[in-house]
C-alpha cells in the first residue's frame, strides 16, 4: 500500500501509523462522512495460510464491530478490496488521539497510581472483549493508546 491509495473507492490512505506481524495501520480519510479513521490492512504474506488468516480476520472483525466499551477502540467497518491485482482484507476503526503506551513508557516508568489505573482499565476492556468471544492474542503496550487525559483504550482488533 502507498499514500493516496483508495480502498473500496472510499478510504484514502494518508500515512502509516503502525505495523505488526499481520498488517499495517494507516491514518485514512473517509469522504463519505468526512472523518479521519484508522484502517488496518491485512498483509498478504503469499503463504498457503493467507486464506485462513483472512477468514479469522473477518470473524474477529465482526465480533469487534459489535463491542461497545469506553476502553475499547470502536470498529466502524471491515471488508476486502482489490489493489495491485491482489485482495486485501481491511478493518476501519476510530482514529484514537494520543500515544501508544509503548511510546509513553519510553520516557520512563508510570507513577504507581497511574500504572494501577491503566492496568485496571485495560483489564476491564479485555474482560468485555473476552465476554463477547474475542481474545486479543498480543496485548502489549503498542496496542494500548493513552489519550491526553491519561485514559487507555485497547485496540482489540485482529492482529
Amino acid at each position: 500500500m502507498r499514500e493516496g491509495t483508495v480502498l473500496d473507492g472510499r478510504y484514502r490512505l494518508i500515512r502509516p501509523i503502525g505495523a505488526g506481524g499481520f498488517g499495517q495501520v494507516w491514518k485514512a480519510h473517509d469522504p463519505k462522512i468526512d472523518r479521519h479513521v484508522a484502517v488496518k490492512v491485512l498483509t498478504d504474506d503469499s503463504s498457503g495460510d493467507h486464506e485462513r488468516q483472512v477468514a479469522r480476520f473477518a470473524r474477529e472483525a465482526a465480533v469487534a464491530s459489535g463491542l461497545s466499551h469506553p476502553g475499547i477502540v470502536t470498529v466502524h467497518n471491515f471488508g476486502s478490496a482489490e489493489h495491485d491485482g491482489r485482495r486485501h482484507a481491511y478493518l476501519v476503526m476510530q482514529l484514537l488521539p494520543g500515544k501508544a503506551l509503548s511510546t509513553v513508557l519510553e520516557a520512563g516508568r508510570l507513577p504507581l497510581p497511574t500504572a494501577i489505573h491503566t492496568a485496571s482499565r485495560v483489564a476491564d476492556a479485555l474482560k468485555a472483549a473476552h465476554q463477547a468471544g474475542l481474545t486479543r492474542r498480543d496485548v502489549e503496550p503498542s496496542n494500548i493508546i493513552i489519550d491526553v487525559s491519561g485514559e487507555p483504550t485497547v485496540c482489540v482488533t485482529p492482529p
